[in-house]
């Protein structure tokens, strides 16, 4: 009998922020050529999947399964042999003689009747075992998302897809998180360009000038948005680091985008009396070394 499959104890994110590799820049055209090589696939039709969307992990980390994640109906698109309705899950089985990762089907299983039809197809020269082998990859990708699979793999496999594919569901997940964080950046470098429009910079630690040696440290010397293949760098680097448990800045490489917001004088006033009390308290700092005059 297949043994359950145990999920790893959770990681700090110390641990888990050396997971993040280099960019690779000659690894996208070497995948595109080996791919190129392959024998295509046979169509998958994923039918009605029996449960809700799972692909939205909270983190990056594992959790206990505990059970079934839910099946789903695929048709297998044959040429003159389809077999319909296949009937897939994911979540009982794992048998450790045979791990792999979950892109290559570990933790998925499939009926028996099935894998005998196909198995029928093959000996009569309908359809061949690459062909076969491709179908049951297929599925594992379309079910990857539906059946939540990101929950059952440790950081090492999901980086190990990320790295293969160029993406992986954890970087969709954050996609939008860091397109509105780039946004946000390209205003504050922008600002801090300028600083006879935006003298003053605020930070969690108080008030300054925005030519303060406090402003310039926090902020990098140069940024500009990635594109191409380092946006694909910096998405990974960004959606395997962040911790969304704390403050949206934490993350690998952040140092490299600039944090600091600069502000006008009129802005700078309202900043003020937003975190003036009542009573006159103030809920800020004014810089001790560059004095600003506010």
């Amino acid at each position: 009998m297949a043994k359950k499959r145990r999920s790893p104890t959770r990681r700090n994110r110390t641990k888990y922020k050396s997971l993040v590799p280099a960019p690779r820049p000659e690894a996208g055209p070497a995948r595109a050529q080996a791919a190129a090589s392959v024998e295509p696939a046979v169509a998958v039709r994923v039918q009605a999947v029996q449960v809700s969307d799972g692909a939205c992990a909270d983190g990056f980390y594992v959790e206990e399964l505990g059970g079934s994640r839910g099946q789903a109906s695929c048709d297998f698109v044959i040429p003159g042999a389809p077999v319909p309705g296949v009937q897939l899950g994911f979540g009982k089985l794992y048998a450790e003689q045979r791990r792999r990762s979950i892109a290559e089907g570990y933790g998925f299983s499939v009926e028996v009747p099935a894998v005998l039809d196909l198995l029928a197809s093959v000996e009569s020269g309908a359809t061949t075992v690459a062909a076969v082998r491709g179908l049951f990859l297929e599925s594992a990708a379309q079910l990857y998302r539906p059946l939540g699979c990101v929950h059952a793999e440790t950081a090492d496999e999901i980086m190990a897809v990320c790295l293969a594919k160029d993406g992986c569901a954890l970087c969709e997940h954050y996609r939008g998180h860091f397109e509105s964080m780039l946004d946000e950046c390209d205003e504050r470098w922008s600002r801090l360009r300028r600083p006879e429009e935006f003298p003053f910079a605020v930070s969690r630690k108080g008030v300054h000038t925005v030519g303060c040696h406090i402003v310039r440290r926090e902020a990098p010397e140069t940024y500009a948005r990635p594109a191409g293949s380092f946006y694909l760098d910096a998405l990974r680097e960004y959606s395997h680091s962040v911790d969304r448990r704390s403050d949206p800045w934490d993350f690998e490489g952040a140092h490299r985008y600039p944090r600091i917001k600069a502000l006008g004088a009129r802005e700078m006033r309202e900043w003020i009396d937003e975190r003036t009390g009542p009573k006159g308290g103030l809920y800020y700092k004014r810089c001790q070394r560059c004095s600003p005059a506010l």
